[in-house]
C-alpha cells in the first residue's frame, strides 16, 4: 500500500512538474505558436528578429485581409517579465514626398540604414520606411498630393535596423500584390541589402561638411556664439538616399538636415508635394542625365536660435537656404558627370 501512495505521488509530482513546464514554455515562447503573422505577410522569424527579447508573439491588431491598406501590431508578451515588451506597428502610411527626410518625426536620419538595392528604404532601430513605386500610385487611393509609404514604428526598446526593413519591405510586396501594382518583387528578392549606418558622429569639418569635398556652409547659416559648426553624421553614400545630420553647437540642439538623392521614385514623391505643406528647402535639379533631388530641413532649435537674435532678422534668410541647396545640387551633378543641368 505504500509503494502504491509513493507511485500515485510521483506520478502526480511529475504530472505537476510537466504542467509548470508546459505552461512555462506557453507563456515565455513561441512553442506550438502561428508561423506566419498580419495575413500572411511576415514570417515568424522575421517577426522575432524585429522583437528581441524572450516572451510569447502575438498579434493584437490584423489587417482586412480583403484591403491593401495593410495595418497590423504584434508584440511579445511574457508572464515573467514586468517591463513593457516590445511591440511593433507596421503600416500602410501616405504621406507627403519629403515626410522621411524633411519632419520632425523622422529623426536621427543620418544614422539611418539605407537600401542599396530595391525600393528606396530606410531604418533606425526605431522606425523604418520604404516608398512604394511610382508605377503603383495611380493602383493606390490617395488624398491630394499624398504618397504611399509602409512604415513600421517599434513602440519599445530597439531593433537592428536590418530587421526593421525587412519587416517592411515583405509588408509593402502585400500591400504592391493586393493593389495590383505591377512591380510586385518576389518574396526572395525582399531580402534586405542595406548600407550599415555610421557607428557615430565626427567633427564637421568647415571645408568637407557632410564629407563633401569643397562644400562649405555660408557664414549665414550659423550664429557666433549661438549656432556654431559641431558634429556630423552622415548615410553612405551608396545608398538610394544620401543623409547627413548637422549637429550644431549651441542652446538645445540646434541642428540641420541634408538629403539627396538621385532615385527616379523620390524625385517624383517630391515633385507631387503641396508646396504649402513643404516642411524644408527642396531643389530638384534636371539634367540631360537625370533628375537630382536635394533637401535642406532645420529643427525646431535652430529656427529659435534665430528667433532670440533679433540682429539676424528673427529667421535665416531664405535665400541663403535657397543658394545653399542650389549650391549642393550642382556640385552632386558634377561629381556624377552630370550636364546640361537646371532647377
Amino acid at each position: 500500500m505504500k509503494r502504491r501512495a509513493l507511485t500515485y505521488s510521483l506520478i502526480s509530482a511529475t504530472a505537476c512538474l510537466l504542467l509548470v513546464a508546459g505552461l512555462m514554455t506557453w507563456w515565455n515562447t513561441n512553442f506550438l505558436g502561428p508561423d506566419t503573422f498580419c495575413d500572411g505577410a511576415l514570417a515568424r522569424s522575421d517577426v522575432e528578429a524585429a522583437l528581441e527579447g524572450k516572451g510569447r508573439v502575438t498579434e493584437s491588431a490584423s489587417p482586412d485581409p480583403s484591403s491593401y491598406a495593410l495595418r497590423c501590431e504584434v508584440a511579445r508578451s511574457s508572464r515573467f517579465i514586468d517591463s513593457p515588451q516590445p511591440e511593433f506597428k507596421v503600416s500602410f502610411d501616405p504621406l507627403s514626398g519629403a515626410a522621411v527626410f524633411q519632419s520632425r518625426v523622422w529623426q536621427s536620419r543620418g544614422g539611418m540604414s539605407l537600401a542599396r538595392e530595391g525600393l528606396p528604404a530606410g531604418a533606425t532601430d526605431r522606425r523604418a520606411w520604404l516608398l512604394l513605386p511610382s508605377s503603383c500610385w495611380k493602383k493606390i487611393p490617395a488624398r491630394s498630393a499624398a504618397i504611399p509609404f509602409v512604415t513600421t514604428e517599434l513602440k519599445e526598446g530597439s531593433a537592428r535596423p536590418q530587421a526593421l526593413l525587412r519587416i517592411t519591405q515583405l509588408a509593402a510586396q502585400r500591400v504592391m500584390e493586393r493593389a495590383g501594382c505591377p512591380e510586385t518583387p518576389a518574396s526572395s528578392e525582399a531580402a534586405v541589402d542595406a548600407a550599415p549606418a555610421p557607428e557615430k558622429k565626427k567633427e564637421t569639418d568647415p571645408q568637407r561638411v557632410c564629407g563633401i569635398p569643397g562644400f562649405t556652409l555660408p557664414k549665414e547659416v550659423l550664429l557666433p556664439g549661438s549656432v556654431e559648426l559641431g558634429t556630423e553624421r552622415t548615410t553612405s553614400a551608396k545608398g538610394k538616399a544620401r543623409l547627413c545630420e548637422l549637429h550644431l553647437r549651441g542652446k538645445n540642439h540646434p541642428g540641420v538636415t541634408l538629403s539627396i538623392s538621385d532615385n527616379k521614385d523620390v524625385v517624383a514623391a517630391v515633385q507631387k508635394e503641396d508646396p504649402a505643406i513643404t516642411l524644408g528647402e527642396t531643389e530638384i535639379l534636371t539634367c540631360s542625365d537625370g533628375e537630382l533631388y536635394v533637401g535642406l530641413w532645420a529643427n525646431d532649435s535652430y529656427k529659435d536660435a534665430f528667433l532670440d537674435n533679433p540682429s539676424k532678422g528673427g529667421s535665416p534668410r531664405s535665400d541663403v537656404f535657397d543658394d545653399l541647396v542650389t549650391t549642393l545640387a550642382t556640385s552632386q551633378a558634377e561629381a556624377r558627370g552630370w550636364h546640361g543641368c537646371g532647377s
